[in-house]
């Protein structure tokens, strides 16, 4: 449909794939660090 070959349409989803992942991996540590200092001030 785009005239481009499907190798670098496959490639280009892989890569929007991947950077999705770490950009959620990344969210969810610094989700579980606030957490983590949450939980500590609690404790006090």
């Amino acid at each position: 449909m785009t005239g481009r070959p499907a190798t670098d349409v496959i490639r280009e989803l892989i890569r929007s794939l991947e950077q999705e992942a770490l950009m959620e991996e990344a969210g969810s540590k610094r989700d579980s660090s606030s957490e983590d200092s949450t939980l500590h001030e609690q404790e006090r």
